[in-house]
């Protein structure tokens, strides 16, 4: 009779019987059981995730209003840029540097400078975050270094004051305040259907790392002179590998780690469940999966 799968957890780490029972040899029930571990797992793994970030998410409306606010007074009431066929002309002096909000920690750092007549090259002289030029704008990339985006390919003629440039940021806003509700309707996507993608990955990855990992313990249950075939010690495998994930699931959730801790346990209590058939005579016979 089939064990429902919380009453194999406890016998798959601690009961050598348990694998003598011919059942344990059907590959497709250790597939049912290991599955069942694996989803419960990833549920637990999102659980604690969500608890760790749910406070943050109740914060975000407070954070959101204060950066619509400080976005939307960035732009100079008297700067007006003009984009003409890949070509930049302002009517202020040059260079012409934005400062960032305080609370965005720049520093001494401006956030745009605006310099028709710099080249690319001149973006760590001003000490700015973007640069724009005549005829491309120059900005931070990854490795502390800086990518150059050219205008000459792009066509059109814009005028940017700063009347555009709040009806833009007030054309963009309300797609701001859709932030929390779509975190709540993800978080509940997660929650119900996490578990059940998450087990099947996480399956799969088990399903071949088995497949490898049984190949010693099959060459133990050769010199041991055991009958047991590379079938069953592989159906065993689905159930004996239950103290290695737990461990993992606990190593993961206390943030330490341990050497070797997800194979070695694995592996010795394989060898002592083929060691114990060595005392009973009775050798499951590989069931059809």
């Amino acid at each position: 009779m089939k064990q429902p799968f919380y009453k194999q957890i406890i016998p798959s780490i601690a009961s050598t019987l348990f694998y003598h029972d011919t059942e344990r040899s059907s590959v497709s029930r250790g597939l049912s059981y290991l599955y069942l571990l694996c989803t419960s797992l990833v549920f637990l793994s999102i659980i604690v995730f969500v608890i760790g970030y749910i406070g943050k998410v109740q914060s975000i409306p407070s954070h959101l209003a204060g950066l619509k606010q400080s976005v939307r007074g960035l732009y100079p009431a008297g700067l007006t840029v003009t984009y003409n066929n890949g070509s930049v002309k302002t009517n202020v002096d040059e260079p012409y540097s934005i400062d960032a909000p305080k609370s965005w920690n720049l520093g001494a750092m401006h956030l745009v400078t605006i310099d028709t007549k710099a080249n690319a090259a001149d973006i760590s002289k001003y000490k700015t975050l973007v640069l724009v030029t005549k005829h491309a704008v120059v900005y931070p990339d990854k490795d502390n270094g800086y990518r150059i985006q050219v205008f000459e390919d792009k066509k059109g003629y814009y005028v940017i004051t700063s009347q555009v440039y709040t009806k833009l940021i007030d054309s963009v806003s309300p797609y701001l305040d859709s932030v929390v509700p779509l975190i709540y309707v993800m978080t509940f996507f997660l929650l119900f259907l996490g578990p059940f993608i998450g087990g099947a990955a996480y399956l799969f990855g088990m399903v071949v790392y088995l497949f490898f990992a049984v190949m010693p313990v099959f060459i133990v249950a050769k010199i041991a002179g055991g009958k047991l075939s590379f079938k069953s010690l592989y159906a065993f495998s689905l159930n004996a590998i239950t103290l290695s994930l737990l461990f993992q699931a606990a190593k993961s959730l206390g943030n330490f780690d341990v050497p070797l801790s997800f194979f070695v346990p694995y592996f010795v209590w394989m060898v002592i469940i083929v060691y114990s058939f060595k005392t009973d005579a009775v050798t499951p016979a590989p069931s059809e999966s």
